[in-house]
């Protein structure tokens, strides 16, 4: 290899190296940040530096891959993602009677679709993608994990146990509920290293994963916790069937299994045994019963909240209400048996991201909406289906666990809203997506 040749390796190694450190960074560095100078302490910040870095990035990724390369151009997720984005903006400009909040909606939708083109397009052929993601949100779990033990450390010492005092463990994020959410969509990135990974990496992802679970159950956290169960559930077949049965490892799968049913069960003694020494164990009690406890407490508020939202959907049910406007539109229908109905609550969201996408962008952004998932689910399956390495599989598997939690828990909460979700599904879908196009090419080039 002569000089020529050698500098033009080293330069584009360097300019690889320089782009996987630019796709990781926001990753670990997006969902510790914030300001007590903006209204909301972490949404704002975390929008801006989201963007300076899809801004960074896609200057650098642009000179460096030219157009041919850009799956972008014939990949049928980002195209319905363009429309869903297109038929949003008709929704702001025509319809939106709250333009600047309309605005950011629309922008975080762009920042959104652009991140995870923008990662998976750079990871698909990068075989160590899947280990760094892993090893970085490892981190970012772990200083969540250690800030919401310190917090549940001061509650311990200070006031014990209850309902309100666990609001004050929100780790790096703006509420407990959104803390919750964050850990369970962190849990297959945990147990993927727990299981798949070797020393240190493996021995933390275990210890994040147990302390993942004791902070998800004393956050009191109904609609994750109903998103772990449901989302365990579902995982189970596909657990059997793509990982057990097709790699001929039931024996194995089945010890993995009972290590982690064992691990939740221990967690269940420990919570129970902080409940019972620092407060009462009728706080979780009541708070388990109360996720069938239609008549009374905040399920019922939702409810009502949701079937007014259902007569602001009927207003204009085709292209919705405009971007931004659902939190306007509401208070027409007035604050009768809400909680709100104090005059000193005012709801800016209706706890349902696809009642709140059916508002504001109609069916036709709803419909949308949903192909994105259905594709997803897709691209996901024949990954599964077609490949039969173990590590690949596993990943998968639980990126399916962690991506239904977040659908289910979408039907109870907000998380469209929230930056800290985009980095954590973005590191779920990228891999997807970038592994999808692989698999495929190896098949036809092995028919070719």
């Amino acid at each position: 290899m002569n000089l020529s040749n050698k500098q033009q390796v080293s330069k584009k190694a360097f300019t690889e190296n320089i782009l996987n450190i630019i796709l990781l960074a926001p990753l670990g560095i997006v969902p510790i940040v914030f300001s007590f100078s903006t209204i909301d302490p972490v949404l704002h910040p975390r929008f801006t530096v989201l963007a300076g870095f899809i801004l960074i990035f896609s200057i650098i990724s642009f000179y460096s891959v030219s157009k041919n390369k850009l799956f972008i151009f014939q990949d049928k997720f980002f195209t319905i993602y363009f429309i869903y984005f297109f038929l949003s903006g008709i929704s702001l400009f025509y319809f939106s009677i709250n333009f600047a909040d309309g605005i950011f909606e629309w922008m975080k939708i762009f920042l959104a679709g652009s991140f995870l083109f923008l990662f998976a397009q750079n990871m698909q052929n990068n075989e160590s993608a899947i280990d760094k993601i892993t090893k970085v949100i490892i981190i970012i779990s772990g200083i969540s994990i250690l800030t919401g033990l310190f917090q549940l450390y001061t509650i311990l010492t200070n006031e014990g146990l209850t309902h309100q005092s666990v609001y004050k463990m929100s780790s790096l994020y703006a509420n407990k509920n959104i803390f919750a959410e964050i850990m369970l969509m962190s849990l297959p990135f945990t147990i993927y290293s727990g299981f798949m990974n070797k020393g240190f990496w493996k021995i933390t992802g275990f210890i994040l994963c147990f302390f993942s679970l004791i902070l998800i159950l004393i956050s009191l956290t109904r609609a994750v916790w109903v998103a772990a169960l449901l989302s365990f559930v579902l995982s189970l077949p596909v657990l059997y069937f793509f990982y057990f049965k097709k790699i001929k490892t039931l024996k194995i799968g089945f010890k993995k299994i009972a290590f982690l049913l064992t691990v939740c069960i221990s967690v269940c003694f420990i919570v129970l045994f902080l409940f019972s020494k620092f407060g009462t164990t009728e706080t979780i009690v009541k708070q388990s019963k109360s996720i069938t406890g239609f008549t009374y407490g905040s399920t019922k508020d939702r409810i009502e909240l949701w079937q007014k939202t259902w007569r602001v959907f009927k207003e204009s049910p085709v292209i919705g209400t405009g971007l931004g406007s659902w939190k306007i539109n509401i208070l027409k229908y007035g604050n009768q048996e809400l909680k709100s109905e104090n005059n000193s609550t005012f709801y800016q969201r209706p706890h349902n991201d696809f009642l709140w996408i059916i508002t504001e962008q109609g069916i036709i952004g709803l419909a949308a909406y949903l192909l994105l998932l259905f594709i997803f689910y897709k691209y996901l399956f024949e990954v599964l289906n077609k490949s039969s390495d173990k590590k690949t599989n596993l990943f998968f598997i639980l990126v399916f666990f962690g991506f239904t939690g977040y659908l289910i828990f979408s039907l109870l909460s907000f998380p469209k809203e929230r930056i800290e979700h985009i980095i954590f599904f973005t590191a779920m879908m990228a891999p997807v997506r970038s592994e999808e196009r692989r698999v495929g090419k190896e098949c036809r080039s092995r028919w070719s």
